[in-house]
């Protein structure tokens, strides 16, 4: 179940699970203008999703991303609480 469909049918909260979609896109849509704002990550636990990855972190999400070639990849966007 996605994160989005999670907050509709969990908390029937779908103006919420809106608002949430449009603001996570937009973060990813400033990505592409800003993704070097970010520091690589020192987490052992990120490591596995390559070279330089880097966290974004969005209320209680983390959006994970790597930059090669000045290409921004997305690896995985995760619940904070899931990263230890």
């Amino acid at each position: 179940m996605s994160y989005i469909q999670f907050i509709i049918d969990i908390y029937k909260a779908p103006s919420t699970a809106e608002k949430h979609y449009v603001e996570i896109f937009d973060l990813l849509r400033k990505l592409e203008y800003n993704a070097e704002s970010s520091a690589p990550s020192s987490e052992k636990t990120l490591k596995r999703y390559g070279l330089g990855v880097r966290r974004l972190n969005y209320k209680k999400m983390t959006i994970i991303y790597t930059i090669h070639s000045n290409v921004v990849y997305v690896r995985r966007i995760k619940a904070q609480s899931l990263i230890s």
